[in-house]
């Protein structure tokens, strides 16, 4: 890991001030009084200025009043949320109790609570990003997923003839405040493909007469749309983002014909009067995908586009679980314990030093009081990954600081309980069981060390590159962008695609597609170097299948892949960005016989 992303590794999203709320006084929007097993809906605006000052509570709040009580006849209780805001909520019961949740339902909060007692419910509907904003409150009895209705009434009623020509097109609302069943997938059939719908109605009923490819799309300028269609053979078909951009599209080949139900929803959701505008509408083409402008040495080219979705896995933490550990830092001594690492899941927490795997719940808590600095580190003898979110909800994150032992630094320190997670640096692979391993968890006055730990090339690796394991469908073979020669040439480097191959050095992101194909035999070696301010990682597919992969050599941020034993034949180069560029940049790829 190189020393220009250390710094990184002290990354901070600081909170915002925090006021204590206030559960008893009157609400701002209203009140639903709802007996046991009713379900009624409350429109208010959010208006959060502070965060609630619990550990377990994210989001910003309007601490003065509840957006709304809910009086409760008695049983289980049932309360969330629908806006084209990410939303979260948090609620205390007539016995005082908190009760908080952020994204339980894509990124749509859900409070469930057994055996609610009878009584007044203080409820607060709050915004993880940007204030501001419409939101919808569902309060009542828990009922199963809702079941699209494709004899609905639907916003657009209308017919097609086979060969009909030109797009159809009608302006409607996009949303509502149903999930998609969670058993509808993407066009791979792995991918997840969510968002909200108005499950009761549909937003078009489409009745085709023909055998053409029938293609349906949704765009939505406001909004990340999501599409579902049901054909007259039965089938559900489901997508998010296969269009250009954010937007979705499906295509039917061969369509029978009939009636197709279609719903155009939204990622996000929306309130019930704030549904996002959007046009649905039909041809008989294929998909239209986005295509973007590569200048090759001064000649202007359209590339054909890249795929548009990947098979991906979400697990997100449980604030809510009890760590195995507890440490505590009042005087000046340092403190210490050992832990156990069982990485499970991804490290869903965004950061440029915040790749790894770790548990759901915390590995440690940490209380810590006093003025800073205190570094918190761990240490092993693996490449670790340190997490830890502050008692106002902030969040650090580390790679490597220390060597490959991650350290956070907290020169503001907040008095109260720390939450850790220690894991691992990598990618999981969930055909490969990742190995349990023991850790030292550190906690000390004072400012961290950083250095490269005297690693070969200084990156904090034994080897510029590795040979690794690749068992997937993202990276696109015999589809490069480029054909090369030995030599130099420019090539295009980096995309959306987290990098699929597993190994020590393989690192980063990169184009389903491979920057440049070589013909080469053995002793080849590929050399990547970036036009700009560009840390790259670079991954080779030998003729005979086998993977190799680089992310830092010779003493600089560039890759470098030699492969001495392979055939004559095609060699696959991506080069990639240690860092996501979706929209890709430039680098220089040298190939040496």
């Amino acid at each position: 890991m190189s020393p220009l992303r250390l710094a990184a590794a002290l990354a901070f999203l600081a909170p915002a001030a925090h006021a204590q709320l206030q559960p008893d006084a009157a609400p701002s929007a209203g009140t639903l009084t709802l007996r046991a097993n009713a379900t009624e809906m409350l429109d208010l605006t959010l208006q959060g200025t502070a965060e609630s000052g619990r550990a377990d509570c994210v989001g910003t709040f309007y601490p003065w009043a509840p957006d709304a009580a809910v009086e409760w006849a008695g049983g289980t209780l049932r309360l969330t949320a629908r806006s084209a805001t990410d939303v979260t909520l948090a609620v205390v019961d007539p016995q005082g109790t908190w009760h908080c949740n952020d994204d339980a339902e894509g990124l749509m909060p859900v409070v469930e609570i057994p055996s609610a007692p009878r009584g007044r419910y203080a409820v607060w509907v709050g915004t993880f990003g940007s204030p501001g904003g419409a939101a919808t409150l569902i309060a009542g009895a828990p009922a199963g997923p809702a079941d699209l209705d494709p004899m609905g009434t639907a916003q657009v009623t209308t017919s097609l003839q086979s060969g009909f020509g030109a797009s159809q097109r009608w302006s409607v609302r996009a949303g509502g405040l149903d999930a998609v069943p969670s058993d509808l997938v993407g066009p791979s059939d792995e991918m997840y493909c969510g968002g909200f719908v108005d499950a009761a109605r549909p937003t078009a009923r489409v009745r085709y007469s023909g055998q053409g490819r029938l293609t349906t799309y949704v765009t939505a300028p406001d909004a990340d749309p999501v599409l579902v269609v049901r054909t007259p053979d039965g089938r559900w078909l489901c997508d998010d983002d296969s269009g250009e951009g954010l937007n979705s599209a499906i295509s039917v080949a061969d369509a029978p014909a009939g009636e197709y139900a279609v719903w155009a929803g939204s990622f996000r959701g929306g309130a019930r009067a704030d549904l996002p505008a959007a046009e649905i509408w039909f041809d008989e083409n294929e998909i239209v995908e986005e295509t973007f402008d590569f200048d090759m040495d001064g000649m202007d080219m359209d590339v054909p586009p890249r795929m548009p979705y990947s098979t991906g896995t979400y697990q997100p933490l449980d604030l809510d679980a009890r760590p195995r550990t507890s440490l505590a830092l009042r005087g000046d001594d340092a403190v210490s314990a050992t832990v156990t690492v069982r990485p499970d899941g991804q490290n869903p927490v965004v950061g440029d030093a915040c790749r790894g795997l770790i548990e759901t719940g915390a590995t440690a808590t940490v209380t810590l009081s006093g003025s800073g600095p205190i570094g918190i580190t761990a240490s092993a003898d693996r490449d670790l990954v340190l997490l830890v979110r502050t008692p106002g909800g902030g969040w650090f994150c580390s790679d490597d600081a220390d060597g490959l032992n991650p350290g956070i630094q907290i020169d503001d320190v907040e008095s109260g309980a720390y939450r850790v997670w220690v894991g691992t640096f990598g990618f999981l692979n969930p055909d490969v069981p990742v190995e349990e391993i023991s850790a030292t968890l550190s906690v000390a006055r004072g400012e961290i060390t950083v250095s490269d730990g005297g690693f070969d090339g200084g990156f904090g690796m034994g080897e510029p590159y590795a040979e690794g394991v690749y068992d997937g469908q993202d990276l696109q073979t015999g589809r490069a962008f480029q054909t090369l020669g030995a030599g130099e040439a420019t090539v295009r480097a980096g995309g959306a695609l987290l990098n699929p191959v597993q190994g020590p050095t393989c690192a980063g992101f990169v184009d389903a597609r491979a920057s440049a194909a070589v013909e080469a035999g053995a002793g080849v070696s590929f050399a990547a170097s970036t036009l700009a301010d560009d840390d790259l990682v670079m991954v080779v597919r030998t003729p005979d299948g086998r993977w190799f992969c680089s992310d830092d050599s010779e003493g600089t941020t560039d890759p470098m892949v030699r492969v001495d034993d392979g055939p004559d034949g095609t060699y696959e180069v991506w080069v990639g960005t240690f860092s996501r560029r979706t929209e890709g940049t430039d680098a220089r790829l040298v190939v040496t016989p």
